[in-house]
């Protein structure tokens, strides 16, 4: 049987390397746990590594040994990172134009539509007009019994 597939955003994320400040860190924590247990396949855009690193800098204030320590857990996460060609930019920039979003919450919006996966973010205000997909938010993500030892 195929695992579920659900592609992550920006502001998910970040709640896995810091999560001071950070509401629904447990949601978050439980959703990276599932994907270790092999019980999910997590998607993102290959923007991801930048936009987190933007965020790490620039919202989290992370310098030196903290923000490099985060950034390579960043790349040990088990997401697979899907690849921006010009057919996922091009919907990515359909749907901001459609919605009125940035490119980028768009671009995770289109990899979920290419991916046939459900969205599950933190920000859902952008997302929640948009009906092409299953858009989740991370406040709803459920805690299992596991997750209970984390």
């Amino acid at each position: 049987m195929d695992q579920p597939k659900f592609t992550v955003d920006t502001s998910v994320v970040v709640k896995w390397l810091n999560q001071e400040g950070e509401s629904d860190t447990n949601q978050a924590l439980s959703l990276l746990h599932a994907a270790k247990r092999n019980e999910l396949l997590l998607l993102s855009s290959d923007l991801i590594p930048i936009e987190v690193s933007n965020a790490l800098v620039w919202s989290k204030k992370l310098r030196n040994k903290l923000l490099e320590e985060a950034i390579h857990d960043l790349f040990s996460f088990p997401v697979q990172l899907i690849t921006t060609d010009e057919a996922l930019a091009s919907e990515a920039g359909k749907i901001s134009q459609e919605y009125g979003i940035t490119i980028y919450d768009a671009m995770y919006l289109a990899v979920a539509m290419k991916q046939n996966a459900s969205l599950i973010t933190a920000d859902s205000k952008h997302q929640t007009q948009f009906k092409k997909i299953s858009v989740i938010n991370l406040a709803n993500w459920p805690l299992s019994e596991e997750d209970e030892k984390y």
